[in-house]
């Protein structure tokens, strides 16, 4: 008896200590993956700022010839698809879109963000003020705030996909109803 107390006890000792490393590897793991994770979320949002403060030079720099950018929600609206390849491409299009439709200031509001991967997922609240005039209601200014919901993939500090899912047709709705107040 006193020796199958023994053996239990040996045997026991030997599964703590195996839980004990097994605890203390996932613990570094789970460590070097929450650095890996805070990283990720400062470049993803770093590339994002530089997007949403129209710092083309900074953005571009987040970028290659190889990166992505696509938002198709559009086209369910009456507009285009975007799908972009390159930096020079994105870059273009988000100056032309930051200077040719009146907007006046963006602003983003993070309301949830998760890394997934080499990725992070935002849910954004997106307010835009624009001139009226590009919607054909010169001399007033609109507002409108939807939710937009980011996906950025990053390897090695360049963005690999960015793509954006928006709500337009509730930008839209609200845009449309100031327009008829003024009318």
């Amino acid at each position: 008896m006193i020796m199958m107390n023994f053996i239990h006890l040996h045997v026991g000792s030997r599964r703590l200590l195996i839980l004990f490393m097994l605890s203390l590897w996932f613990t570094r793991t789970g460590l070097a993956q929450q650095d890996s994770n805070d990283n990720m979320k400062t470049l993803t949002s770093s590339y994002l700022q530089a997007v949403w403060a129209a710092d083309w030079e900074k953005m571009g720099s987040y970028l290659s010839e190889e990166s992505i950018y696509q938002d198709f929600t559009m086209q369910y609206f009456g507009g285009d698809a975007i799908d972009l390849v390159g930096r020079d491409a994105i870059v273009a299009f988000y100056q032309e879109a930051n200077d040719g439709s009146g907007v006046l200031e963006v602003r983003n509001d993070i309301v949830y963000h998760f890394v997934t991967g080499n990725g992070v997922v935002y849910e954004l609240d997106t307010t835009v003020r624009a001139e009226g005039s590009y919607w054909e209601a010169p001399g007033i200014e609109l507002t409108a705030t939807f939710r937009v919901v980011s996906f950025v993939q990053m390897k090695e500090g360049k963005v690999v996909r960015h793509i954006d899912f928006s709500d337009y047709a509730e930008a839209m709705s609200q845009i449309k109803a100031q327009v008829e107040k003024t009318n």
